[in-house]
């Protein structure tokens, strides 16, 4: 009987030695490779990485693929839902493409929720960087980069919904987590002021790895945009005005070839998103957009979603080579020599977001892969 209360007793120590054990050497371990909140916003170089955060943020999957596609397409006389009927994915797309989506449905959340991420960013941006000592120029050039993309974000919301949150700074305490909607007369008017401000501060053009960073000619364009959304017609010509006479910008040659991965940040282009190509890491290099749109079937195509419709290829007038750049047919030969087979299931494809099959650059596998 000894015997066995010495085992019940030892028995029950172990479990506490091994909770302390795990708390000591587990539970309490700093992260390592990551900087502490308390840590960051101290120097040039972070503000460098905050800056950059919200560019990343840009390719991913909220701000590129179903959620917008559904929300910012689908409507449209332009494009439908394509794929195939096998996939799952098909009947909630549809809802966007006939009108019949409701408030439950996913990429409504997703496509709000992705907004509000890339301006919170934003806004961390705007409230954080302006108590770093660095560099006066390169800190304002950061802010303006960072209003101009909270107003892109913006401008998205409003043209979505209309009446929004308009979260300007950071909340400072829980009574400001959840703002009202405000009324989308003063969210264009933020959107406006974000880009003039923008506009004021950001050069016309970059060199070398900041190439690809907005620029004073983007949020000109965007002003125009903005405006032209509002039926400000004098405004879309005075901004419009303005891009031109900066005289960066000139048309690019040939129009299949701008929407080509070779020619980024070409003559014509005025902001793009950007996603680095990493050699083996398919994650960090794939934003996925043409990995949506790409033809489906084919090995190295796409999920073959928000395709063109007939109707948008007969609004183009006959020869017009605008036409044949801008929509896959089926059965053809691509001028990269891609044979789209006659069994591929939709008629039409994207073309502008088309990667060649073959190219180095093309991560995608066809339909139920995430890349690679």
């Amino acid at each position: 009987m000894k015997m066995n209360k010495k085992l019940i007793a030892v028995a029950g120590i172990i479990p506490l030695i091994l909770i302390t054990s795990c708390k000591k050497n587990f539970l309490e371990v700093p992260p390592q490779g990551q900087q502490p909140a308390e840590q960051f916003w101290a120097s040039e170089a972070d503000a460098t990485k905050a800056v950059n955060s919200i560019y990343a943020n840009l390719r991913g999957w909220t701000e590129v693929a179903f959620a917008p596609i559904a929300i910012e397409s689908l409507g449209s006389d332009d494009s439908e839902t394509g794929s195939d009927p096998s996939d799952g994915s098909v009947p909630f797309m549809n809802t966007y493409n006939n009108f019949t989506v409701t408030s439950t449905q996913g990429q409504l959340s997703d496509f709000w929720n992705g907004r509000y991420q890339t301006i919170n960013l934003s806004n961390q941006v705007i409230d954080n960087i302006p108590a770093i000592s660095m560099d006066a120029n390169l800190k304002a050039r950061y802010i303006a980069e960072a209003k101009f993309i909270r107003a892109y974000q913006y401008f998205r919301l409003v043209r979505a919904f209309g009446d929004v949150p308009l979260r300007l700074h950071l909340p400072k305490d829980a009574s400001e987590y959840n703002l009202p909607r405000t009324p989308k007369a003063q969210v264009w008017a933020a959107i406006e002021q974000d880009l003039t401000e923008a506009a004021s501060a950001l050069p016309a053009s970059y060199s070398g790895a900041d190439v690809g960073r907005t620029t004073k000619g983007a949020a000109l364009a965007f002003r125009a945009k903005a405006a032209m959304y509002q039926a400000k017609w004098a405004d879309v010509k005075t901004y419009t005005d303005q891009v031109i006479g900066l005289s960066v910008y000139s048309l690019f040659s040939n129009y299949e070839r701008l929407f080509r991965i070779e020619n980024e940040f070409n003559s014509e282009s005025i902001f793009e998103i950007n996603a680095k190509y990493i050699a083996g890491n398919c994650p960090a290099s794939n934003s996925q957009y043409s990995m949506v749109q790409g033809v489906r079937s084919v090995a190295r195509g796409g999920w073959g979603f928000h395709v063109p419709t007939t109707d948008l290829a007969a609004a183009y007038e006959a020869n017009d080579p605008r036409r044949d750049a801008t929509i896959i047919f089926r059965g053809e030969t691509t001028p990269q020599g891609d044979i789209i087979p006659a069994a591929v299931p939709n008629p039409m494809y994207n073309q502008k977001s088309y990667v060649p099959f073959t190219h180095p650059l093309n991560q995608s596998c066809g339909e139920g892969s995430e890349c690679c």
